[in-house]
């Protein structure tokens, strides 16, 4: 890779990326806030843990939430 592309032609990861909607500070939260309700597979969609009420609080969909509970995204932040 030529030496003027920044980090070496590599994404950038987590909030260096200029297209993320979402901070470290947000994903520590939801994980929280997820971590608070146990093994709950099913929360009532007016919960302020669920999916749907964490995505309307941060602005994200619901599907985003849960790949950021689960650690399917943002996976570098513990």
């Amino acid at each position: 890779m030529p030496s003027g592309y920044p980090n070496d032609g590599r994404q950038f990861r987590g909030e260096n990326n200029h297209y993320a909607k979402v901070t470290e500070e947000m994903v520590r939260r939801i994980r929280e806030a997820r971590a608070a309700i146990g093994n709950a597979r099913r929360v009532a969609k007016d919960h302020p843990a669920s999916l749907h009420s964490l995505g309307l609080k941060f602005g994200l969909k619901p599907s985003q939430v849960s790949k950021v509970a689960l650690g399917r995204a943002w996976s570098h932040v513990r």
